[in-house]
């Protein structure tokens, strides 16, 4: 479902399809970045990735 999410991109901000991006094009590696070093390479705030986590149905981080 998460993925689909991801894919489906449907009413996401354009920070939030490129962070849709780099969960997608990172694979395995993302699941070991913090939030502050996957806002950090989306040039965001730890707060947008949060709220975006929400958003796609992630509640846990």
């Amino acid at each position: 479902m998460i993925i689909e999410a991801l894919k489906e991109q449907k009413n996401f901000s354009e920070i939030e399809a490129q962070l849709a991006f780099i969960v997608l094009n990172y694979g395995e590696e993302f699941s070991y970045l913090s939030i502050r070093e996957f806002a950090d390479l989306a040039y965001t705030s730890t707060a947008t990735v949060q709220r975006f986590c929400k958003k796609i149905g992630c509640d846990s981080l």
